[in-house]
């Protein structure tokens, strides 16, 4: 295996790590929220927290189809016989290499979504966070997010509940930048084994 394979996996696996890690965070912040329901405001919105889950589960199976797709790609050609059945094997070949191209384009298109859900999330998710009040005295009052208020509250009363939810929806949401970071380069990395693998330089 080369190395840029090598690298490619080991990106897909650190990505998949860190999604299981976001998806952790937003489960336990979604349960830390429950236990603060009956002084949340209604005004509150959930939708950034709920929005985290699709990194967190997206992620998860983006990776587990990349290994399936990666093993099922077939990436050594045959080689041609000089025999009277060339003929066949040439075709054999060409049969292979569209399915290699085949293959090679469900990679790729896995690889644009793992790259491009964070980076919808994390704009969505810092665009309301910008958006919303973060007063310590104005926690029932105006444009309020889960984070934001919590992070208030947990200032203003001390209350452990909503100090823990406001670190782990922080923690959730920072943890997209590197999945962004770390998904460009896999999307460039594959860019190039596909661009190679056309141009006949690599298998």
């Amino acid at each position: 295996m080369s190395n840029t394979n090598i690298l490619i996996h080991i990106l897909n696996a650190l990505i998949g790590g860190l999604c299981i890690a976001i998806l952790g965070l937003t489960a336990h912040a979604v349960a830390l929220k429950d236990e603060l329901d009956s002084i949340l405001p209604s005004s509150v919105k959930k939708t950034g927290m709920t929005f985290l889950f699709w990194p967190g589960c997206g992620g998860l199976v983006d990776m587990l189809l990349f290994i399936l797709l990666w093993s099922l790609t077939p990436w050594k050609q045959g080689s041609v016989c000089l025999s009277l059945d060339s003929g066949l094997q040439k075709h054999a070949d060409g049969a292979k290499t569209n399915k290699q191209a085949a293959y090679l384009n469900g990679l790729l298109f896995v690889a644009s979504f793992i790259l491009g859900r964070p980076l919808i999330v994390l704009i969505f998710t810092f665009v309301e966070w910008g958006r919303a009040v973060k007063s310590e005295t104005s926690t029932y009052s105006g444009y309020l997010t889960v984070e934001t208020w919590a992070c208030a509250f947990s200032k203003q009363n001390g209350n452990n509940f909503a100090d823990s939810l406001c670190k782990e929806l922080q923690a959730a949401r920072y943890l997209l930048i590197p999945v962004l970071v770390l998904g460009a380069m896999m999307l460039t990395l594959m860019l190039r084994k596909r661009f190679l693998v056309a141009k006949g330089v690599v298998q």
